[in-house]
């Protein structure tokens, strides 16, 4: 400041917590969660580069009859064969349709003689069809952006030395993740986090009246923060992540929260407006 004094714009502290908590309601789990066996299943997944792939097309000639409307819902289907499931970008479609006299394509062409009403979902379309005359349609068309999702790939992630024991197996679904690179990075992170047995908290009540540091830790930590605990009871000493908390009050002025913890490692984590969720040091594909 101009007058040689000092303005603390930011200030934190650490969050430990120190041989503070009620013991005789902890709960505490060993090996809950090992898994030296994951298998990981990644979503295969192709998008059309444009909007023109026909993904319904009208199997057979219908007749319609002038004045009375007629309404027609089909599946999208993968052009090319081979998709599981279609899909469709919906902001894209349009539609292409044809009728004429004769139900092989001849006779007089009365295309405009037939009002077209397309309702397109994700993965089927329906069209409200109405004829001003006597009619074959031949041909009903909505074309689009296909999203065509394939079988998964599924690839198994295992350390056969943390298996002298038995076999933890845990599945990662990723169900909306379609580059297999990250499922990879994510299943070998978790491997060598839980092929051993860890020390998983479940509930480790603490008495928030305690100090202002207990105060403030009821008040301030929430899911997904971390902070140290130490209680040499059950050995545990460390830096943990909050998963959930409960908390209740009672003679109208005591407060005891109990964190949900699970085990932080020693590897870098993003913190808001601090960190780069692509810095490329991390190892991770970007």
């Amino acid at each position: 400041m101009e007058d040689a004094g000092s303005l603390v714009l930011s200030e934190s502290q650490p969050a430990s917590f120190d041989n503070t908590m009620l013991t005789e309601s902890m709960r505490v789990s060993y090996g809950k969660h090992q898994a030296n066996r994951i298998r990981g299943i990644t979503a295969v997944r192709k998008v059309d580069a444009a909007a023109t792939t026909t993904l319904y097309r009208l199997p057979s000639a219908i007749q319609l009859t002038a004045g009375t409307p007629l309404t027609v819902r089909g599946t999208y289907r993968d052009p090319n064969g081979g998709a599981s499931y279609v899909n469709a970008d919906t902001s894209t479609m349009t539609n292409d349709y044809a009728a004429f006299a004769n139900s092989d394509g001849t006779g007089t062409d009365l295309t405009a003689s037939l009002s077209v009403a397309a309702t397109y979902g994700t993965s089927e379309v329906e069209f409200v069809l109405t004829p001003s005359a006597n009619m074959w349609v031949t041909q009903l068309d909505a074309i689009g952006k296909g999203i065509y999702l394939y079988d998964p790939l599924s690839v198994i992630y295992e350390d056969t030395t943390a298996q002298n024991a038995g076999v933890f197996q845990i599945t990662f679904d990723m169900a909306y993740q379609d580059d297999p690179r990250k499922t990879d990075a994510f299943a070998n992170y978790t491997l060598g986090l839980e092929k051993t047995p860890n020390v998983t908290v479940d509930r480790l009540p603490i008495m928030a009246n305690i100090s202002g540091m207990h105060m403030y830790g009821f008040l301030m930590l929430e899911p997904g923060t971390r902070a140290n605990f130490k209680e040499d009871q059950t050995g545990i000493d460390g830096d943990y992540f909050i998963n959930g908390y409960e908390a209740e009050m009672f003679a109208g002025r005591y407060v005891i929260f109990s964190p949900v913890l699970r085990t932080a490692s020693n590897s870098s984590f993003a913190i808001w407006d601090v960190s780069q969720w692509d810095n490329s040091s991390w190892g991770f594909p970007d």
